[in-house]
């Protein structure tokens, strides 16, 4: 709770920073699109928040979900030898160059 605070107080603060310099240039000249612009900075923060965490949880699950597939990977040598080919021993590629050309 307290990291979507801090995330709602960094991103409605640049948002009602840029609407108020908007309201500076308008001048009160268009009242209405200056009240909707005030309101969208309001419930901006909390969406562009909501969103942004949401979005890292997101992330977090599919690291974990990787993590999760490499050691599976990793315990099945066959699957593995599969994907790579398989390994060659160090007599056999004596003489030969990085490429496995003598």
């Amino acid at each position: 709770m307290l990291s979507w605070l801090l995330t709602y107080l960094i991103h409605s603060t640049i948002l009602l920073g840029i609407v108020a310099v908007a309201s500076r240039f308008l001048n009160s000249r268009q009242l209405p699109l200056e009240e909707t612009l005030w309101r969208l900075a309001v419930v901006g923060g909390v969406i562009t928040a909501s969103a942004q965490l949401a979005l890292a949880d997101r992330r977090r699950g599919l690291a974990r979900r990787v993590a999760r597939l490499s050691h599976v990977v990793a315990d099945c040598p066959g699957f593995a030898q599969l994907l790579c080919g398989p390994a060659r021993s160090a007599s056999a590629t004596a003489g030969t160059s990085r490429r496995g050309y003598p």
